[in-house]
């Protein structure tokens, strides 16, 4: 399980963070992270992502400019609550409640580097 929480609480002292890069590259990784999800009852509210559980403490973060995505965007979006959640995000919006509302927007961007799926498909 993330432990977001914990990074979450330094990066909130920061008065802008300009990119946060999270990578989930490699069949071993993405089938650890998005695996275990699998194994729960659906119990999508709308207000938390899936697999991607503890991401949500991004909300604290009141001037994040760029939540980058690296890996493959359909494993990683294999649930649609992480969907559903980064899209909010991306809105400005806070569906988990974390933080206070501010209205900033930050990018949410996917990056799949070339030849990934070649190795990790």
């Amino acid at each position: 399980m993330w432990r977001m929480d914990c990074l979450v609480d330094e990066l909130v002292k920061c008065k802008r963070m300009e990119v946060i890069e999270i990578v989930v590259l490699g069949m071993v990784v993405e089938a650890e992270i998005l695996g275990w999800k699998a194994y729960e009852e659906d119990d999508d509210d709308g207000r938390l992502p899936g697999a991607l559980l503890g991401i949500e403490e991004l909300e604290r973060l009141k001037w994040l400019g760029s939540l980058r995505m690296v890996g493959n965007r359909d494993k990683m979006l294999k649930y649609p609550a992480d969907a559903r959640w980064l899209r909010a995000l991306g809105e400005g919006k806070k569906p988990a409640g974390k933080g206070e509302e501010t209205g900033h927007r930050p990018q949410v961007v996917f990056e799949e580097p070339i030849g990934a799926k070649d190795y990790f498909p």
